[in-house]
């Protein structure tokens, strides 16, 4: 039996995974943190921002109304 390798499996993404999804600067997701309450992925230590799928969702809909 094979492993199912979907992405969409995958529990927390890093800021410059999601950085490149939206193919966008890691600084500007950070900015997007302080600007949209919506938006606050998890830190774990150091501050290392994990995203979650539903934090993807809000980055692309908070990409759709500022880049479109």
């Amino acid at each position: 039996m094979a492993l199912n390798t979907n992405k969409n499996l995958k529990q927390f993404y890093s800021i410059h995974e999601v950085a490149q999804q939206f193919d966008v600067a890691e600084s500007l997701l950070r900015y997007w943190e302080h600007e949209f309450p919506q938006l606050r992925p998890h830190k774990a230590g150091r501050n290392v921002r994990q995203y979650t799928q539903e934090d993807i969702d809000i980055v692309r809909i908070i990409y759709s109304l500022v880049k479109k």
